[in-house]
């Protein structure tokens, strides 16, 4: 019998004709098949955010966009009495406690430290979930565990959004008749405010 670390191969100790060592394989397949992919269902997270914050936003541009997000506060206002995104302040507090214990990485910016300053900290928050997308998107190293909560926090944001644009009594999607040259557009401004 051969021995793999300290558990021993259950496929040699069966007799030859069993079934056994297939089923294993099987059930090994069917194993790694179901592990969460955790970069690669972020990316498609975010596609949809970035989608999103273009179109409230008006602007093309990921770091204005950001830039306007971070002034925005309504959705954050609610989040801070505790009157939505509940689930959120968990998930929070560990990226509370994984920035402060290791920043991540940022370079040649000026916009944010690595760190998410406490649970209420949106603005951190927004910055954190576009640098876990940079450093994925450029092939940079992110741990595990960064991905995982940006992936996360950003399924709850967005589940709240698509809920207030689900709820909204506006169109949403007469925005793509919106002129998005001209920020003062009333409509615009009438739809970021129901949506955002």
């Amino acid at each position: 019998m051969e021995e793999r670390g300290d558990i021993t191969s259950r496929t040699e100790v069966i007799n030859e004709g069993s079934a056994y060592p297939r089923k294993l394989q099987y059930i090994e397949q069917w194993f790694a098949k179901a592990q969460v992919d955790y970069a690669q269902q972020y990316i498609l997270l975010y596609s949809a955010y970035n989608a999103w914050y273009r179109e409230v936003t008006g602007d093309v541009s990921d770091r204005s966009a950001l830039n306007m997000l971070k002034k925005r506060v309504v959705m954050w206002d609610e989040y801070a009495r505790g009157t939505v995104m509940s689930e959120l302040r968990l998930i929070m507090r560990g990226i509370v406690e994984v920035t402060h214990r290791e920043p991540l990485r940022v370079t040649r910016t000026v916009h944010w430290s690595g760190e998410v300053q406490d649970v209420d900290d949106w603005r951190g928050l927004i910055e954190y979930w576009y640098r876990v997308r940079c450093l994925i998107v450029h092939g940079d190293v992110v741990g595990e565990q960064y991905v995982y909560l940006a992936y996360e926090s950003l399924r709850v944001f967005l589940g709240e959004v698509i809920a207030r644009m689900n709820e909204s009594k506006y169109d949403i999607f007469d925005i793509w008749n919106v002129d998005m040259r001209t920020r003062d557009n009333t409509s615009l401004r009438t739809l970021q405010k129901a949506v955002y």
